[in-house]
C-alpha cells in the first residue's frame, strides 16, 4: 500500500476554512503526564502494526520515511483507532537533499484508507505548519510559521500532537508552539509523516512514540 496525499498548500482562504480559530505560542507545554501510557512504540520489532509502504519503513530501530515524489506527503499508519489523543515522538533527519525543503511530523484523527485528517510539521529551517488532508488535498489551518524552539538542519525534534475535543495543539521539544480549532475529524489512526520539494530522497527517522488516550 502506497499513501501519499498531493500537498496543496493554501487551497482556500483562512475565512473559508472549517476552523473556528487559530493561534501562536512560544508558552511552556503543559506537563507530560506521569501514568503510562496507552501506547508505546521504539520500533524495535517490525510486527507492531506500521504501515509497510515503499516509503515509510521499520529501519534500525527505527520507522523511517521516505520522501518519493515532489510535493508528496508520505505517510505511515499505525493501524489503531484513538479520539482525543497526545502522541509524542523524537524525530531525527538523516538525509537532506533538498537544501532543507524538508518536512516532518506527526498526524492524528487519520483516515489510514486515504490519508484524510489532521497533520503537523516542521521544517528543517525552523517553520512549523497545523493543515487538514480531506478529500485528496491539504487545507492550511495555521500556515507556516517560524519557532525558536524548532532545532534546525539534521536535529533530533521532539514533537508532540494533541487533539483533544475540537482542539489540534503542536508541542516542539517542550514548548507549545501553536493551536487551532476544527471539527471536521473526531477520532482515527496516528500517523507519521515527511514531504520535500525540488528534490526526493529526503529520509526522517521517528523513533520512541507515546500515546495517550483521554
Amino acid at each position: 500500500m502506497k499513501n501519499p496525499i498531493l500537498l496543496i498548500v493554501g487551497v482556500l482562504a483562512a475565512a473559508a476554512l472549517a476552523c473556528t480559530g487559530s493561534g501562536v505560542s512560544t508558552e511552556e507545554a503543559p506537563p507530560v503526564p506521569t501514568e503510562a501510557p496507552d501506547f508505546a512504540d521504539d520500533f524495535s520489532s517490525d510486527t507492531s502494526g506500521w504501515d509497510i509502504t515503499t516509503g515509510a519503513t521499520y529501519e534500525n530501530g527505527q520507522y523511517v520515511i521516505t520522501t518519493e515524489e515532489d510535493s508528496i506527503v508520505e505517510w505511515g499508519a499505525a493501524n489503531r483507532v484513538f479520539n482525543n489523543v497526545t502522541v509524542t515522538v523524537d524525530a531525527i533527519p538523516l538525509s537532506i537533499n533538498s537544501n532543507e525543503n524538508l518536512e516532518y511530523g506527526l498526524a492524528c484523527r487519520l483516515n489510514s484508507s486515504n490519508g484524510d485528517g489532521y497533520y503537523a510539521f516542521v521544517t528543517a529551517d525552523g517553520f512549523w505548519a497545523l493543515a487538514k488532508a480531506s478529500g485528496n488535498e491539504f487545507f492550511d489551518l495555521v500556515d507556516y510559521t517560524s519557532a525558536g524552539a524548532i532545532l534546525k538542519g539534521a536535529e533530533q525534534n521532539t514533537l508532540t500532537l494533541s487533539c483533544i475535543d475540537n482542539t489540534i495543539r503542536l508541542e516542539v521539544n517542550g514548548r507549545e508552539v501553536g493551536s487551532v480549532q476544527d471539527d471536521e475529524f473526531l477520532n482515527g489512526d496516528i500517523g507519521l509523516a515527511a514531504t520535500s520539494f525540488s528534490v526526493t530522497g529526503d529520509r526522517v527517522a521517528f523513533d520512541n512514540l507515546i500515546v495517550y488516550e483521554e
